[in-house]
């Protein structure tokens, strides 16, 4: 659940404006469904940096995350513009890196080629360790659970937090651009340029399938 119910005040303007606007529409939603005997992660962890007013913490969170995929065989599972750690060292502590390729929007239409596609993948993988990364933006959260279910391989939906690094590396005090990859809250934030020739072969060796 997003860390919004013992106060915006850890989030900046807008933003905290947003999760307001959210518990007031579907706040007692959220309050009947919860259970107070139980222990909520939060959902914002894959946002640890720009949506908050200090800013310091933001690289702690990120070596804490980079330790959980530490010498493991990770499976991305991204959208065709995604291009998850892509240009920085997001990914560089894992044993391996292979990537599935989805359509960069309207990933849904194609749910059942993309679940198919992974199970296979996983399957076919002598490695108990194996770690699946979604980044697929709605279509991640209902996947990671299905994927989940059906191989019993730890999966993540890690929404946005190769945009978050490269904001943080930039020390950006706003949601900019990112010249080869896809950000969808952003005005023309698909409009996308190629992999720098410098990453490309080594992100092109990467991809195991390309889903259309």
């Amino acid at each position: 659940m997003p860390d919004a119910f013992d106060g915006l005040n850890q989030y900046r303007r807008l933003d905290a404006f947003f999760w307001a606007g959210q518990l007031g529409h579907h706040g007692y939603r959220w309050v009947r469904t919860l259970s107070s005997q139980r222990t909520y992660l939060d959902s914002l962890v894959t946002r640890p940096y720009m949506i908050y007013k200090d800013r310091s913490q933001g690289d702690r969170l990120f070596k804490l995350i980079k330790q959980i995929r530490d010498k493991r065989h990770v499976i991305l599972v991204e959208g065709s513009e995604t291009r998850f750690g892509v240009g920085n060292d997001l990914l560089n502590n894992a044993a391996k890196v292979e990537r599935i390729i989805c359509p960069a929007k309207d990933a849904f239409e194609h749910y059942a080629q993309i679940l198919n596609a992974i199970t296979e993948v996983v399957k076919n993988i002598d490695d108990s360790d194996i770690l699946v990364l979604v980044s697929l933006g709605p279509t991640a959260t209902v996947l990671a659970n299905d994927v989940n279910l059906e191989t019993s391989v730890q999966v993540l939906d890690i929404g946005h937090l190769d945009l978050e690094y490269s904001w943080m590396l930039m020390q950006a005090d706003e949601k900019v651009p990112l010249n080869y990859k896809y950000v969808n809250e952003i005005q023309n934030g698909d409009k996308v340029q190629s992999v720098p020739s410098k990453f490309l072969q080594r992100y092109n060796s990467e991809i195991l399938i390309k889903i259309k």
